[in-house]
């Protein structure tokens, strides 16, 4: 009998099981990277007035998919590295290859989180300088495409408030009937609509691929480098006044994450000047990234509230001088420049958010 023959089937067999675990754990992800890339097709709206700058936001979109689907691969590879090596160690009668086989779907669920951090840990021929160097430049390029996201996502905004801003003005001056003003707010409506479609599709990519990199951050630099639910926060909207940068809010992370990180092997010793001085750079290009994120979150929360509640046709103006009115009225006339009319006026206030609410 061929021992070694029948040996070498059965481990031809296992990496066959192997292989196909990966790709069987990948199909959810990559599915959903190519069901993203369908609202890559910006229509060809060449009446919309901020064609250029709608055009401008979908053409981030790439970057995000393909970041997602390289750290869906890296992570998934990464995690059937520590599966082998544990199932291995647990049955030494077992072959690397048939460890392999039978736990990498245990690694493929690892790798989803910190699978970017476990993968670069992993390289080949790495030491702590090439790490922290490589950390640092992934983290360092996407602080740079987010920036431009955010500067074109904020133009968008801007054309989309001067279109609201133009329907309002030609109603006003009876150069637009109330129809016709209220046919090109909803054209508006449906254009916002694809915005707002599109932002958040950018988001989910973005998010994913953000705590990546904000895992990473965390593990290599804990003491300065907290946890942020990226794909949920935004700051608030402020109203007119020029708001100030937004800042992500550190929380505790949730209970996958703490798993992950305790799972997660050390990075590695940071015994030199230059190792440290990566380290501190990390973390603040961490944090940059975290605000980054939020406020592109914020600026998809504003396309949003501008759909909602930004299209009326009346001004805000005559909206103020109706609720004036109509807080007069609660006054009575007798107290009306009489001593007792700021008490009357504090009591109608009262009566009057009753009556709004």
């Amino acid at each position: 009998m061929d021992n070694g023959s029948g040996n070498s089937a059965n481990l031809f067999d296992l990496s066959c099981v192997a292989f196909l675990t990966i790709v069987i754990g990948l199909i959810p992800w990559l599915s959903g990277c190519a069901g993203n890339q369908t609202i890559t097709e910006v229509m060809e709206d060449t009446g919309d007035p901020c064609y250029a700058e709608r055009k401008a936001v979908a053409g981030h979109q790439s970057h995000f998919i393909q970041d997602i689907v390289n750290g869906a691969i890296l992570g998934a590879v990464g995690g059937a590295a520590i599966g082998m090596a544990s199932a291995a160690k647990a049955a030494k009668k077992i072959d690397k290859g048939a460890a392999a086989g039978l736990s990498t779907a245990a690694g493929a669920v690892a790798g989803a989180l910190g699978g970017y951090y476990n993968a670069l840990q992993r390289q080949q021929g790495q030491t702590p300088n090439k790490f922290y160097s490589k950390l640092l430049n992934d983290v360092s390029e996407e602080n740079r495409e987010l920036k431009d996201l955010n500067q074109d996502m904020d133009r968008l905004l801007v054309c989309r408030k001067r279109n609201a801003d133009a329907i309002r003005s030609a109603y006003k001056r009876k150069g637009l009937t109330r129809p016709e003003a209220e046919a090109q707010k909803e054209e508006l409506r449906g254009r916002l609509a694809k915005d707002i479609e599109l932002a958040n599709s950018i988001r989910a990519n973005l998010g994913k691929r953000a705590n990546d990199l904000q895992f990473a951050g965390m593990k290599v630099a804990p003491d300065r480098v907290g946890y942020v639910d990226i794909e949920a926060q935004k700051t608030g909207s402020g109203g007119k006044k020029k708001q100030t940068k937004a800042t992500a809010k550190k929380t505790a992370p949730p209970s996958e994450v703490q798993q992950a990180m305790a799972e997660s092997g050390p990075p590695p010793a940071a015994t030199t000047k230059e190792e440290r001085k990566l380290i501190a750079n990390i973390a603040q290009s961490t944090s940059q990234l975290q605000d980054n994120a939020v406020s592109f979150n914020t600026s998809t929360a504003k396309l949003e509230s501008l759909a909602d509640s930004g299209l009326e046709l009346d001004t805000p103006r005559a909206g103020t001088l109706e609720r004036a009115t109509r807080l007069l009225a609660l006054v009575s006339p007798e107290d009306r420049g009489c001593t007792l009319m700021a008490n009357r006026l504090a009591s109608a206030i009262v009566q009057y958010k009753n009556l709004t609410n």
